[in-house]
């Protein structure tokens, strides 16, 4: 498939917000959960936000606002399963409007989750995975 395919067979909100196109080099795990975010590329400095899927390298998570393709975030994440919690950084790599809940507007996203040394719990997360 070359690229003029791949824009072809992809609507303009994908274009524009990022590809929901896998791209994991990691499996994703379903699990529930909630985030906080915290972006400046928000309308709301601090965002709750659900779980929806989990990798060693990515989330992806259902949030009440859109946010930025390529903006950098900080995420609190609390597994419920294994009452466990994480703060690390993650940059938005696409966002799109959910099909999740009919009643209200809502947007899926995807977040790559990134190394950032002191103060993250990047490795912790990493571990959970890759054993």
């Amino acid at each position: 498939m070359t690229f003029l395919d791949l824009k072809s067979s992809t609507n303009t909100s994908q274009l524009l917000y990022g590809s929901k196109l896998d791209r994991r080099y990691f499996t994703r795990v379903k699990l529930e959960g909630v985030t906080l975010i915290k972006a400046d590329s928000a309308a709301q400095f601090v965002i709750n936000g659900e779980l929806s899927d989990v990798s060693a390298s990515g989330l992806k998570i259902t949030l009440d606002s859109q946010l930025l393709v390529g903006s950098e975030i900080k995420v609190s994440i609390f597994i419920k399963e294994e009452d466990l919690i994480f703060l690390v950084s993650g940059k938005i790599l696409w966002c799109a409007a959910s099909d999740k809940n009919p009643t209200k507007l809502c947007y899926d996203c995807g977040v790559e989750i990134l190394y950032e040394g002191e103060g993250s719990d990047f490795h912790d997360w990493r571990a959970l995975f890759i054993a």
